[in-house]
């Protein structure tokens, strides 16, 4: 069930120049490597949410987050309007799925 969700956007972090969001096709084969966001999170922009998963990986995306969940043991999800968006805890590597 979840291959149909894979075909998704990845949301990378373009640090050049700022916290510059840059919305990038997402890898159908699997969880891509991203470092943590570093930059302040709390101006966000209008429709923009900094994700902050529980290793304190911190990601921000152009979406409204309307719930967290814990899925396959360290993948944690954040569901936006959007998109879902999971990390493995412990790591760098984040995935972007379809809602």
């Amino acid at each position: 069930m979840h291959n149909r969700l894979f075909a998704a956007l990845l949301v990378l972090v373009s640090l050049a120049g700022g916290a510059t969001l840059a919305v990038r096709p997402a890898a159908a084969d699997g969880f891509m490597h991203q470092a943590s966001f570093s930059g302040d999170c709390r101006p966000q922009p209008g429709g923009t949410a900094c994700l902050v998963y529980a290793d304190g990986y911190v990601w921000p995306v152009r979406d409204t987050i309307t719930g967290w969940g814990r899925n396959h043991g360290d993948v944690q999800i954040a569901y936006g309007v959007h998109a879902a968006y999971a990390h493995v805890l412990g790591t760098d590597l984040v995935w972007v799925l379809a809602n």
